[in-house]
């Protein structure tokens, strides 16, 4: 059955397209620059490839200026010059933020138009359309404090951790926030007022006080924590007390 997909929030049906074959989800692939000398060659580590999206289209309309007016419609919705999000029909729970590459095609009929649609995913997971909201620390209670985080997915997942201080507050102190899981530590020195947030994103590597930027107390030595898929995280809190809560958000991502 043809399906067809939404890019940048818009779906594309509206248009009469159909997506007739694809090839975006499933293929996985890894590169490394290999350094050669007399005898062998040597390699570091394989890092994720850009994942190319290609779909082959359809377009129908019921007259040849109908036609025409839906062609330029989607060429305005899909020529985007920076990456949006794009979900297809048949996997409706995640997205690739996807850049256009190209639209190709002819007319095979006065009324119908046949093409493949490229885009390029230089983020080659997929996200989760439905965030995670785990509020497990609802008290962080002893200090250090361990809690266990499943999530799933099949890609390390990028979250945003909420230290939300109560009491009389936190610090000055050196918080640590550490999956030992994947032993990554993020350490943070300063002072978290009553009522206020230490928000550690990350995806973007990036620390908040009260919604302020707060690099500035980041340890240089900090890793900022990820998620292992398929298993259980343990996630640490040391000098943040018994006297605060602890929210993570984060998006499944697939490989």
């Amino acid at each position: 059955m043809a399906n067809s997909f939404t890019f940048n929030e818009v779906p594309l049906s509206t248009y009469g397209l159909k997506v007739l074959a694809s090839s975006p989800s499933m293929d996985v692939s890894f590169g490394a620059e290999s350094v050669r000398l007399p005898d062998l060659s040597l390699v570091t580590r394989s890092e994720a490839t850009p994942k190319p999206i290609t779909l082959d289209i359809a377009v129908q309309a019921s007259s040849k200026a109908l036609l025409l007016a839906a062609l330029n419609n989607i060429k305005l919705i899909v020529a985007e010059r920076e990456a949006k999000a794009l979900i297809l029909d048949t996997q409706t729970d995640r997205y690739w933020l996807a850049r256009f590459v190209d639209m190709s095609g002819r007319f095979i009929s006065p009324y119908a138009y046949r093409g493949v649609l490229s885009f390029v995913a230089d983020d080659p997971a997929a996200y989760g359309v439905d965030p995670v909201v785990d509020t497990g620390f609802l008290a962080i209670a002893p200090d250090p404090d361990i809690e266990e985080i499943v999530v799933g997915g099949t890609s390390y997942v990028l979250p945003v951790f909420t230290l939300k201080a109560t009491g009389a507050g936190v610090g000055p102190a050196t918080i640590k926030l550490e999956n030992t899981t994947t032993v990554e530590e993020l350490q943070w020195t300063g002072t978290v007022a009553h009522g206020n947030s230490l928000v550690i994103d990350s995806a973007n590597w990036h620390v908040t006080n009260n919604d302020v930027a707060a690099m500035d107390g980041l340890v240089a030595t900090s890793k900022f924590p990820r998620l292992k898929p398929g298993v259980s995280n343990s996630i640490k809190v040391t000098n943040f007390g018994a006297v605060g809560h602890l929210k993570v958000v984060y998006r499944n991502r697939y490989l």
